[in-house]
Parts: structure tokens; C-alpha cells; sequence
């Protein structure tokens, strides 16, 4: 079991214990965040009742309508580690304006609106993102003060937060089209900060990678989010936190709803590693911040990340991406909308 901290926890003791959490697991669970129990609900509901909706409604706001990454994907579209995911979602991001021109980075396209199915549903969410940026400050303050640190100002001035609205469907629902599948969404590292999930109650598929490699149940227990650490994170604290590794299991009877918010550095913060009051036992660590191919430019990871997780969207709007962070070939596409 991966340990559970106190976000109201007196500040010295939260920093040391989140220290220890990260490094000694690479991921947690975090209760008393200030989420209250109406708000959550809320968010998990409104977002079981647009995935109940007929399919024709969901793809009012399908993905292949935004050039920015935004809106309503189905099982199989998106890719994680070569093989598609059983799971369909909703991509939500900052509300950015678009204002991508040829001679802006790569990543500039992922600036842009966000697609709403209701109105019910964009203030709930928002509220619920509202509360994740609270938590996210509370824990990278603490982690500051633990370490010596100014990880915040690896964030920049704005950071930049996306947000997945996922539901895994169960084996039932997916072993006529894709037999043999077991993994939801398989082993991945996420490419920000901090990651938080709220997991609906009930159904255990999300599984943790710790740092001496053993894999472990991470089940939903009331009242908490699991945290994960992202790929800018380790950049951050170059190679002494790592990003975790971690995969969902296909729901074996009922399907599974989570919430996934993910916060890191603005998309042209350059992000170094920053100084640490680091303990003794990380004297031998060997520091590697920059394994996995990590870029400096936060935005350059983001965009790597998405290019290669929607092969069929990027043919669509952004064919000049393709090849240049990892596709090769057209092997990706087949079978996937706006691909081949």
C-alpha cells in the first residue's frame, strides 16, 4: 500500500513526509485536501451522465473537431505506449486563445478553447480544477520548504493545467471488439508536475509502479486523490523524484470513471533543476533528470506526449508534426479516425 498524507498536516511535518512519499514510492495518496464531498460527487456524476449519452451526442464535441487537443475521444482512439486505449474521455485544457502561426513553436497549437457538451458541466469541472490549482500550491509550497527549494518557480507565472474526464468500460462491454485486452490504459509516465486522480468508488484498476519497481493496487479509499509525479517534476529536481510509471487494469464487471488533473510549467518555461538542501541518503543518488529524452522547454513535452497519444487527430490538423517527436511510419493510423 502507497502511503496516504495529511494536507493540513502541520507544514514542516507534510514536507517531511512528502519527501519521503516521493522518494521513497514515487506516488501517494493525499486526504483532507479541501474537496469537499458535494463538489466531487458533482464532478463525477455530470461526468457519467454525458458518458451514458448516445454516441452521436458525445461526438457533438468530438476531438477530431479541435486542432488544440480538446473535447471527446471513444475506445481504442487514443494510444499509450503503442496500443490503443480501452477507454473513451473527455480532454480538457486551459481556456487559451488560439493564435498558433507558422513561426511560433510546435507547441503553440495546444493553446486554444475548450469544447463543453452543457453549460452544467463546464462550471462543475471548473469549480473542480479550481480546488486541484489550491491543492497543487499547497503541496508545492510544502515540498519548497522541505528541500530548500524554488520548485514553484520551475511552474512559471502561469502554469498550465489539463485535465482527463475518463471511463474505462468493463471487459464485458469491449470482448467483442477488442478480445484479449487487459489494460486500460497501459504502463505510462505522465509529462507535467503533479498528476491528481479521483477515482469513483467501487472498481480497483489503477495500478502504481513504486521506485523498487514492484507494481501495487492503488484502490479508490473515500476522501482522497492519488497523486503521481511527472516527467517535469524529475527535470525539476533533476532525476531525484522520478516521474511514476503506472497503467489501468480493464474493469473486469462495471466500468470506472476517474478524474484526472495534471498540472506543470508553462508551455515556454524553460525548466532546469534547481538547487535542493538535499539529505544525506540522496548523496549517491545518480542524478539523470533528463533520461526518457525530457526536453527543457516544457511545452516541448507536452506536445511530444500528445502527438504521439493521437496519431489520427495529428494526421487530421497537424500532418507537419508527424515524424518529428517519435511516429514514424503509419502503422499508428490504421484503423484510427482521421488516420488511414
Amino acid at each position: 500500500m502507497i502511503p496516504t498524507l495529511d494536507l493540513h498536516a502541520e507544514p514542516t511535518a507534510l514536507g517531511k513526509s512528502l519527501v519521503e512519499a516521493c522518494s521513497e514510492y514515487g506516488c501517494f495518496y493525499l486526504e483532507n485536501t479541501g474537496l469537499d464531498d458535494t463538489l466531487a460527487s458533482k464532478a463525477l456524476d455530470v461526468s457519467r451522465q454525458f458518458f451514458a449519452l448516445p454516441l452521436e451526442e458525445k461526438l457533438k464535441i468530438d476531438f477530431q473537431k479541435s486542432p488544440h487537443w480538446r473535447g471527446y475521444s471513444g475506445v481504442g482512439e487514443e494510444i499509450t505506449a503503442g496500443k490503443r486505449d480501452m477507454r473513451e474521455q473527455i480532454d480538457i485544457g486551459q481556456e487559451l486563445q488560439s493564435g498558433y502561426a507558422p513561426e511560433q513553436p510546435d507547441y503553440s497549437v495546444i493553446r486554444g478553447p475548450n469544447q463543453w457538451p452543457s453549460e452544467e458541466m463546464k462550471q462543475i469541472i471548473t469549480d473542480y480544477q479550481d480546488r486541484m490549482k489550491n491543492i497543487s500550491n499547497v503541496l508545492t509550497a510544502a515540498l519548497d520548504a522541505a528541500l530548500g527549494s524554488n520548485i514553484k518557480e520551475s511552474l512559471g507565472d502561469i502554469p498550465y493545467s489539463r485535465m482527463k474526464i475518463v471511463r474505462y468500460p468493463s471487459k464485458a462491454e469491449t470482448e467483442s471488439t477488442f478480445p484479449n485486452e487487459v489494460f486500460g490504459c497501459g504502463p505510462h509516465k505522465d509529462y507535467m508536475f503533479w498528476g491528481f486522480l479521483l477515482q469513483e468508488p467501487g472498481v480497483c484498476a489503477l495500478q502504481c509502479q513504486l521506485n523498487s519497481g514492484d507494481w501495487v493496487d492503488c484502490p479508490p479509499i473515500d476522501g482522497t486523490l492519488v497523486c503521481t509525479l511527472g516527467e517535469m517534476l524529475q527535470v525539476a529536481t533533476d532525476g531525484v523524484f522520478k516521474a511514476t510509471t503506472h497503467r489501468v487494469q480493464v474493469p473486469s464487471l462495471k466500468s470506472r470513471i476517474s478524474l484526472n488533473w495534471f498540472i506543470g510549467p508553462d508551455l515556454d518555461k524553460v525548466t532546469e533543476p534547481v538547487k535542493m538542501d538535499l539529505a544525506p541518503k540522496f548523496s549517491n543518488v545518480k542524478f539523470d533528470g533528463r533520461a526518457d529524452h525530457l526536453y527543457a522547454v516544457a511545452g516541448k513535452n507536452y506536445i511530444k506526449g500528445m502527438v504521439r497519444s493521437h496519431p489520427g487527430m495529428v494526421a487530421h490538423f497537424h500532418p507537419e508534426l508527424y515524424g518529428k517527436y517519435g511516429i514514424a511510419g503509419e502503422e499508428h493510423l490504421h484503423g484510427i479516425r482521421g488516420g488511414k
